[in-house]
């Protein structure tokens, strides 16, 4: 686990929103693997199937984490374990280190030059009460 790269995709409403790696040797892999070796028990097998929250995949597992609980998959068996939401969150802030610091492209307006003819007069006002 510490010296493989993983790769983070995350969903949102269940669709994957971004996806990025993490890479061995930078603080945020460093701070993954930690949570890791802290939290070895506490886990109980399920059978349940989880839709995806943030997965970070590695070559021989993958976590889900999602508020509330973290799944692992690893040799073809299935653990969860429940989280408090400080756990969470602080979990969430683990991976997402990455983006934190970049501007949310969804948030961003994107400029359109937009040209009115002059005959075209105003649009007739419609209100909820009219739909």
């Amino acid at each position: 686990m510490a010296d493989r790269p993983f790769d983070v995709a995350v969903y949102v409403d269940g669709r994957e929103f971004t996806s990025f790696s993490i890479l061995p040797g930078t603080a945020t892999h460093d701070e993954v693997v930690a949570w890791g070796r802290l939290h070895r028990s506490g886990w109980r097998r399920s059978i349940v199937t989880y839709a995806p929250g943030i997965l970070l995949r590695a070559e021989d597992f993958t976590l889900n984490i999602q508020a509330g609980q973290v799944i692992l998959n690893k040799d073809g068996v299935q653990v969860v374990r429940k989280i408090d939401p400080e756990a969470y969150v602080s979990l969430q802030a683990i991976i997402l280190n990455k983006k934190k610091n970049q501007p949310n492209k969804a948030m961003e307006t994107t400029p359109a030059n937009v040209t009115i003819p002059a005959d075209a007069g105003l649009a007739p006002f419609t209100s909820v009460s009219h739909l």
